[in-house]
């Protein structure tokens, strides 16, 4: 996979390179025909070891018109795609280019649920907060490309051409995809035993790399190429198009988990070092901001890697922090220090007393579970069955939940029995009032007003405000989250499929990964304090 990604990594450093040197379509052309040609022979040489009709399977997606279709489809919207990124770095500096394309598995996301949503799970209210979080780094990226660049960039509706084109190409890598993972099935389903992947690659690449190729010839200049423009079309071919996408389908053949997929959203962050690195564009505090939210939001969405609420309220709060203290001047508070030492100091004493109340909750509802489903195996009736009950009160996210479990009880069990259910649901039940919440968010909302808006205007005040805005947001939100402080699904279902294998487990679609989620917090605060260092 770190393959894949230095190869897709290094196309705009590329791209940037063969300016003047060949047209955009022709260069699209002969580094997808160059691909074409690299991956019929591997498959043909993969067919011959394997006794296998490769290459004559690949045209059995040309026989269906349906198939066909989005062969023909794929392959000419990721020409295009191709094509609007490397005309696009002629306009707009080109980290501004490969942030704003590197938006495309947002809308991705989108377009596969339109397409096929039977395949994919439905929209989480985070995926929805998330690509909000994507658009307000892609806004800040759009404003701040003039400023961004020591390059000479034109200025005005040559910019907006190359913000525009980026856009495009953003939106049709994404179409390409969709129709990608259509033919993919369509070939899994009819030559289940064959690299469907591969042979999806072959098929688009007869459209995407004719296509420019033919449509230039008929451009003004649009055959003329020099001798380093052939080259770089040539090794793009061989190395982004083929390698990259090769190994990136291998690395997922190989993979134990989907989740390596994370490794891809290094992409961007290699191609502004490479950019700044060869000297081809100034990486800015702006751009480095746009890419914190922009290439975290993907992360958040794609790697899914805590299902608490707290821990996603956290995370916006230090982006949307960082993103005001940036743009705002605070207002200079006179004892600033002092006036927020004591809302700071109140909120402390709060959250501690009910963040152990929590806990203990939390300690005595595990032991009252462990307990239950004890009782319930010794039950004269069998009561393998009856631990269901236990572990769908435990599991419940809401106090109408809970309640409408021990209804169902009722009926399905004896009267003994369902009191101890109920001993379960008032554990359950909220253990704050309202005025206990409304009073901890009043004084949250205070201690993160003072530290943003009436802070001094220095390095450490801005370094301070979004790492305190994020940890108050986040203690304050536990005290809201319906996850257990202590316990998972994965334990909740682990002793659901000892007191009833045959029982559905829960799945909420996410998968909790503490190290990646830590590792996320701190380096999207490393980079914001590269962003006020560099300010």
């Amino acid at each position: 996979m770190l393959i894949s990604v230095a190869a897709y990594a290094s196309y705009p450093v590329v791209a940037v390179f063969a300016q003047g040197e060949i047209n955009p379509l022709m260069f699209v052309g002969i580094a997808h025909v160059t691909a074409l040609i690299a991956s019929a022979a591997v498959l043909f040489i993969w067919g011959k070891r394997d006794s296998r009709p490769y290459l004559a399977a690949t045209l059995d997606g040309f026989k269906n018109r349906y198939a066909f279709a989005s062969i023909a489809f794929g392959g000419i919207t990721n020409a295009i795609s191709h094509a609007s990124l490397f005309a696009a770095v002629y306009f707009a500096p080109a980290a501004v280019v490969t942030l704003l394309y590197e938006t495309w598995p947002i809308a991705a996301m989108y377009l596969f649920y339109v397409w096929m949503r039977h395949h994919y799970r439905p929209f989480l209210a985070s995926d929805y907060v998330f690509s909000g979080v994507a658009f307000i780094g892609l806004a800040i990226v759009v404003y701040s490309g003039p400023q961004t660049s020591e390059v000479a960039v034109p200025s005005g509706e040559m910019l907006a051409l190359g913000i525009g084109l980026a856009l495009l190409s953003s939106l049709t890598m994404a179409t390409s995809s969709g129709a990608g993972i259509w033919t993919t099935r369509f070939y899994e389903k009819h030559h289940p035993s064959l690299p469907a992947s591969f042979m999806v690659q072959l098929g688009t690449k007869i459209f995407s790399g004719l296509g420019p190729i033919i449509v230039a010839l008929f451009l003004p200049r649009g055959t003329e190429f020099s001798g380093l423009g052939l080259g770089l079309a040539v090794g793009s071919g061989l190395f982004i198009v083929t390698i990259g996408a090769s190994f990136y389908l291998v690395a997922n053949t190989m993979a134990r988990s989907t989740s390596i997929n994370i490794l891809y959203y290094l992409t961007p962050v290699l191609s502004l070092a490479l950019l700044a690195a060869f000297g081809l564009d100034q990486i800015g505090p702006a751009i480095a901001l746009g890419a914190i939210l922009i290439i975290a939001s993907n992360l958040l969405i794609y790697g899914r890697a805590d299902p608490s609420y707290a821990y996603t309220a956290s995370l916006l709060m230090l982006m949307l922090s960082a993103t005001y203290v940036f743009y705002v001047p605070g207002l200079e508070m006179d004892s600033f220090y002092d006036a927020l030492a004591v809302p700071a100091a109140i909120f402390a004493i709060l959250i501690a007393f009910m963040l152990d109340r929590v806990f203990q909750r939390a300690n005595s509802q595990e032991q009252l579970v462990i307990d239950l489903l004890q009782k319930f195996e010794a039950d004269s009736k069998g009561a393998q069955k009856q631990g269901y009950w236990v572990i769908r009160i435990w599991a419940a996210n809401s106090d109408a939940e809970v309640k409408q479990t021990l209804d169902e009880a009722k009926s399905a069990l004896p009267k003994s029995l369902v009191l101890d259910l109920y001993a379960l649901g008032l554990k359950k039940m909220s253990i704050f009032s309202f005025g206990e919440r409304f009073i901890v968010i009043v004084v949250a909302t205070m201690v993160v007003a003072i530290a943003n808006i009436f802070r001094p205007n220095s390095m450490v005040a801005e370094l301070m405000a979004p790492a305190l805005s994020s940890a108050v947001v986040f203690l304050t939100s536990t005290i809201f989250d319906r996850l257990e402080v202590r316990t998972n699904r994965q334990l909740q279902n682990g002793l659901l499929s000892l007191v009833d294998p045959s029982a559905q487990k829960s799945d909420d679609g996410m998968t909790e990964r503490p190290f990646f989620s830590s590792v996320l917090i701190f380096l999207i605060f490393v980079s914001y304090v590269y962003v006020v260092l560099s300010s």
